[in-house]
């Protein structure tokens, strides 16, 4: 009888450790695979950052890809150009 107690007390400890709400094991791992997601996340921002950064240094020091970039992304023109659009 005592043996019984004893097991059906250590089975629902060690089940009430693994679904405790906001502390247990599945909460871990849960938390394990988010905190995974948010590296994963992180380092693609980061590699975005360093090449806008290149981009912000490129567009600072390059004057004729700002050129380039103003004419093809904003449509902008040097004095005395115009623009002939054909349509197919």
């Amino acid at each position: 009888m005592l043996l019984r107690f004893t097991m059906v007390l250590i089975a629902f400890c060690s089940l009430y450790l693994l679904f405790i709400p906001q502390h247990g094991l599945l909460q871990l791992i849960l938390l394990d695979r988010r905190t995974d997601k948010l590296a994963s996340e992180l380092a693609d921002l980061q590699s975005q950052n360093e090449e806008l950064h290149r981009e912000i240094i490129k567009i600072q020091s390059d004057k004729q890809y700002l050129e380039e970039i103003a004419r093809t992304k904003y449509g902008l023109l040097k004095d005395n150009e115009i623009i002939y659009k054909v349509k197919p």
